[in-house]
C-alpha cells in the first residue's frame, strides 16, 4: 500500500478549508493508494470534519497548534509520519477527484530529488474584474502562463499550494527552515535543499485544484510587502538561494540599493496606484474579447504598469525586516501599509 499525507497548514478561514477538505473526501484513489489529510491550525483550531461518504482509506486529522508560521506547522504535521509520498496544498485549494491519484503516479515515475508541481487555476469569479484577469493570466504571483506541461523546472516552482515530493527527500532536507516565517521563501529553500539548481520540478496539469482565493490590487501589495519584510532572513539561513534571487549574498548591497530606490519618485507612484485602482474594479469586459490582440496588449500595459509599485512594497517591507531577523520578533514581520504612506 502506498501512503500518502496531505499537509494543510490552516489559519481561520473555516469555509474554504471544508470546502476543500470536501474535495479531499472525494478523491478516486487506485486500489493501493491510502491518504492521510492532516490539517494544522496555526494559532486556531480547525473545525470538525466528517464526510459524507467515508473511505476507509481517507483519514482526516485536525490539529490545534500554537501560532508558529507555515513551516512550523508543516514540520509539526509530518512528525512520526511513516508515508512514501507527501502533497503540500493550501487551504483554500480544492482538489480534482483524481488529484491524489495524479500525484503519486508522477512523483513515483520519476528519479529520487524530483517534485511534483500541479495546476491550480483561481476559482471562476461570477463578477470578474480587470484585477481578477490580472491575477489569473499573468506572472503577477505564480507563473503558470509560462509553464509547459510534462516538462521541469528549477526550485523557483516549488509552490506549496500543489506540490508533491517523496517524504523521504523530504526528511533528508531536513524539513522546512522556521526562521522563514510567518510565510515566504520556505518552499524555494526547502526545494533547492532537495534538488540544488537543476531542474527537478515536473510541472503536470493532471494534478489540478481549485484555487478559492478571492484578492484585491491592496491585499496584492500588502503581500508584497509581507514576503518582502521576510527576504532578509533568506541571506543568513540560505545564502545561496538569496544570491541566486537577489544578485549577491550582501545584504547590506541590497539593502543599500533599495533605500536608493525606494526613496525616489512618489509622485509617479502615486499616480499609477490611482489609474491602476481605477481599471482594478472594472468588470473584464472592458478588455475585449477573451483572445483579442486589443485584450493581451491592455493586459501586457496594466502588467508592466503595476511593476514599480510591486517593487515598492516588497523594497520597503525588506528595508523594516532587517531589523526583525531574530527570530524572537518574527511575528512582527508582515504588512504595515509602509507602500500606502509613500504613494501618499
Amino acid at each position: 500500500m502506498i501512503e500518502v499525507c496531505v499537509v494543510i497548514s490552516f489559519r481561520n478561514e473555516t469555509e474554504r478549508l471544508l470546502w476543500t477538505l470536501d474535495g479531499f473526501a472525494e478523491q478516486r484513489l487506485p486500489d493501493d493508494v491510502a491518504i492521510r489529510v492532516r490539517v494544522g491550525g496555526d494559532g486556531c483550531s480547525p473545525p470538525e470534519f466528517r464526510p459524507e461518504k467515508p473511505d476507509g482509506r481517507i483519514r482526516f486529522e485536525m490539529f490545534s497548534l500554537p501560532r508558529g508560521g507555515a513551516a512550523v506547522v508543516r514540520n509539526h504535521l509530518l512528525k512520526r509520519v511513516n508515508s512514501d509520498v507527501v502533497i503540500f496544498v493550501n487551504a483554500d485549494t480544492r482538489p480534482d477527484k483524481d488529484f491524489v491519484s495524479a500525484h503519486v503516479k508522477r512523483l513515483l515515475s520519476l528519479p529520487e530529488g524530483s517534485m511534483v508541481l500541479g495546476n491550480s487555476p483561481y476559482e471562476a469569479s461570477p463578477h470578474r474584474t480587470v484585477f481578477d484577469v490580472l491575477k489569473e493570466d499573468s506572472p503577477m504571483i505564480f507563473f503558470y502562463d509560462r509553464l509547459k506541461p510534462n516538462q521541469f523546472y528549477d526550485y523557483r516552482y516549488s509552490w506549496t499550494l500543489n506540490l508533491s515530493v517523496r517524504h523521504s527527500d523530504f526528511k533528508r532536507a531536513g524539513g522546512f527552515t522556521t526562521a522563514l516565517r510567518p510565510y515566504g521563501y520556505e518552499d524555494l529553500d526547502i526545494a533547492f535543499k532537495i534538488m540544488g539548481e537543476k531542474p527537478a520540478i515536473y510541472y503536470d496539469p493532471a494534478a489540478a485544484v481549485t484555487h478559492r482565493h478571492p484578492m484585491t490590487l491592496d491585499d496584492y501589495f500588502d503581500r508584497e510587502e509581507t514576503i518582502g519584510s521576510v527576504a532578509p532572513n533568506l541571506s543568513r539561513v540560505n545564502p545561496q538561494v538569496f544570491q541566486s534571487l537577489f544578485g549577491t549574498r550582501n545584504l547590506d548591497a541590497v539593502a543599500g540599493d533599495y533605500r536608493v530606490w525606494t526613496s525616489m519618485d512618489f509622485a509617479s507612484h502615486r499616480w499609477t496606484y490611482q489609474r491602476l485602482s481605477e481599471w482594478a474594479n472594472e468588470p473584464q469586459t472592458i478588455l475585449g474579447a477573451e483572445g483579442s490582440e486589443h485584450r493581451r496588449r491592455l493586459l501586457l500595459t496594466l502588467y508592466q504598469m503595476h511593476i514599480p509599485l510591486k517593487r515598492l512594497a516588497f523594497r520597503l517591507g525588506f528595508l523594516r525586516g532587517l531589523d526583525l531577523m531574530d527570530d524572537s520578533r518574527w511575528q512582527e514581520r508582515g504588512c504595515k501599509g509602509l507602500w500606502r504612506e509613500a504613494i501618499k
